[in-house]
């Protein structure tokens, strides 16, 4: 090797010694703490059998520079280099110098004249003189890793004691890497006894929480075999059936359901099994200890194996009694208001028959106009006059008491059609007052058609009513908003005051004199349509701006 000053050959430890020196290494590292402590036993079994005064074990990091990672102790005391420095060299070195050649050619390097080597860099202060050098490069899966440096064997080096290095360093790695893939082991082991133990914490803090939870919980909480025997039930039993917890075990939960109950809970449970359903629910009757029945629902899971066959069940029941109760509540309400406008029809069939008879005679009164002197045609006006207006609350009257009752059934309409043919009714009186009604594309819906014709007749004679001097001018237009159709009429008529908008869709509600006639009740029709077909009715208006 260039730089040599000389080789010595013949000189080993005999393969005894060699084979002896990889057993210690070996054995040695299994009881090792961890990989410092291999590579410290590999560098005194290497100084040992090559007879080297002082060494060190190197590492190649991940930056292309050495660690090093176990070193002999020759008498460092002498080193003058400051502490903070030694670390320095001791870390992170970079690769220069007669050892750094191992790591550049991956092959060994014997010098017994170290210092007329060609990558001789000279040695810090107070370091021990180098006056022989053996280094052998550690390999694993052909790649350098790591080095082995010796120095100053007495006598220099030979090639025996390349050979020894060289085998023995193969055992150097795979001590080390055994000893660092253990200690990795231990820490995924730790690691995961410490992730169980947490799992395990948390578990139990779940299931004392679950169980907490179900013995405070107001719903009977239970868990059966398929046969229906109780192995599980919480405090509730005792509040709703009067059972103690501990006395309903072992015992059929179908001990505490009326027959019909039973019969209906195994006809869902076989239903259930059958078509591979992973529970059912439905209304049952318990039975109460004292005899009394209890209305209640259940909820019920069946639980499998890894096996997928049902082998537990596990419910929840409910005691409905307070619901049973507000349903019949409601029933009664609802039996009291179908009476109720039973009763309402009999008025309107009054108001339109009976209480009529006598406004027509009093209206028949105007044929006796002029044959009295004036003040009797005045009282006569008055009167015609009165029983005529009488006579349209009455019908306007009966027009909304209808609206919920004498309804047609709800179809597609096209609106477009239905606002058509209000608008030729209303033919003669849009001539009249010079009036115009115009109106976007339309959309069909699903309504009662007379009763959408009703809506736009109101709204749009209200417009034209509430003109003032102006030619009444009226826009049907509608928009679609989240799946709903938003219909808007305009006009251009007197407008009304905000403090007086939220009146107009009540009932007798007038904001003018007789000068406007009217009964106060179409747009309270209007608002009741509306409300019927699942919408609402608003108004927005200025005074003088329609």
């Amino acid at each position: 090797m260039q730089g040599d000053s000389s080789i010595h050959t013949g000189r080993n430890s005999g393969e005894s010694g060699l084979a002896l020196a990889i057993n210690r290494v070996l054995l040695e590292a299994l009881s090792c703490k961890d990989d410092v402590e291999v590579a410290q036993t590999c560098l005194a079994v290497a100084e040992e059998l090559t007879s080297s005064a002082f060494g060190f074990i190197g590492e190649l990091n991940q930056d292309g520079r050495m660690d090093v990672i176990a070193i002999s102790d020759p008498g460092w005391d002498a080193c003058r280099i400051p502490e903070s420095d030694q670390v320095i060299l001791l870390k992170n070195m970079v690769l220069r110098g007669i050892w750094s050649r191992v790591f550049k050619d991956g092959a060994p390097v014997l010098s017994n004249d170290p210092h007329s080597h060609h990558d001789w860099y000279g040695q810090p202060e107070g370091h021990p003189e180098t006056r022989s050098f053996l280094g052998v490069p550690l390999k694993r899966y052909g790649e350098t890793v790591g080095m082995i440096g010796l120095a100053n064997r007495k006598g220099g080096y030979g090639d025996s004691d390349l050979a020894a290095l060289q085998s023995l360093s193969v055992a150097f790695v795979e001590a080390l890497f055994n000893k660092r893939s253990e200690l990795e082991l231990i820490r995924h082991q730790t690691e995961l006894e410490a992730l169980v133990d947490e799992r395990t914490v948390e578990l139990r803090e779940s299931e004392e929480r679950y169980r907490r939870l179900a013995e405070n919980a107001r719903d009977i909480i239970w868990r059966t075999d398929l046969e229906g025997n109780i192995q599980y039930v919480n405090r509730a039993v005792e509040s709703m059936l009067g059972i103690k917890p501990e006395k309903a075990l072992d015992i059929p939960l179908s001990q505490y359901m009326t027959e019909n109950s039973i019969r209906l809970s195994n006809d869902w449970l076989r239903d259930a099994l059958k078509k591979g359903k992973e529970g059912f629910q439905g209304e049952v009757e318990y039975l109460h200890r004292d005899g009394h029945v209890v209305p209640g629902e259940f909820n019920v899971s069946i639980l499998r194996d890894e096996a997928g066959k049902a082998v537990e069940l596990e419910g929840v029941s409910r005691d409905i009694t307070a619901r049973k109760r507000a349903e019949k509540k409601l029933r009664e309400v609802l039996e009291d208001l179908e009476r109720s406008n039973k009763d309402l029809e009999m008025f309107a069939y009054v108001a339109s028959h009976d209480l009529q008879e006598p406004l027509r005679m009093i209206s028949g009164y105007r044929r006796y106009k002029g044959r009295l002197d004036q003040d009797a045609d005045e009282f006569i006006d008055f009167a015609s006059d009165g029983a005529l207006r009488m006579q349209k609350l009455i019908n306007d009257l009966l027009s909304y008491s209808r609206v919920g009752t004498h309804g047609s059934p709800f179809e597609p309409t096209d609106c477009n059609t239905v606002l058509n043919d209000v608008l030729a009714g209303l033919q003669i009186e849009l001539t009249d007052r010079n009036g115009t009604v115009t109106h976007d594309p339309l959309p069909v819906v699903t309504a009662d058609p007379t009763q959408l014709a009703s809506l736009f007749q109101n709204l749009i004679t209200n417009a034209l009513k509430f003109s003032g001097d102006r030619p009444p001018r009226v826009h049907v237009s509608v928009t679609e908003h989240e799946n709903e159709w938003v219909f808007s009429v305009k006009d251009n008529g007197i407008g009304i005051e905000k403090r007086f908008q939220d009146r107009v869709f009540e009932v007798f509600q007038r904001l003018h004199g007789r000068e406007y006639p009217g009964t106060g009740i179409g747009l309270a029709v209007c608002k009741k349509i509306a409300e019927r077909h699942g919408g609402d009715i608003s108004l927005e208006s200025e005074p003088g701006r329609g």
